[in-house]
């Protein structure tokens, strides 16, 4: 499942690669263990590849959160109607 994740040479084709991801939540808690396992580097190769882990792991949290906020904002549907009420 990560193993191409260290492969990928941009941020954008980082950030392709986990929106292609079938299972999110799966793919995070995989990044949480990879995590854990390179926390105690012992060389730049493991350093290379935690700092790759944890731009993943942001990349996925961050897309989490807006996936819940847009959802938020659809269960909303009357918000603008209700500012332009508030504030004309």
């Amino acid at each position: 499942m990560l193993d191409d994740i260290y492969l990928i040479e941009t941020i954008e084709q980082l950030t392709a690669r986990i929106q292609e991801e079938p299972s999110p939540d799966a793919l995070r808690q995989a990044l949480f263990a990879e995590c854990d396992s390179y926390a105690d580097y012992a060389n730049i190769r493991e350093w290379n590849k935690l700092v790759r882990v944890c731009e993943a792991t942001a990349l996925s949290l961050t897309m989490a959160a807006t996936r819940r906020t847009m959802g938020f904002q659809a269960w909303l549907p009357s918000a603008t109607p209700c500012r332009k009420t508030l504030f004309v």
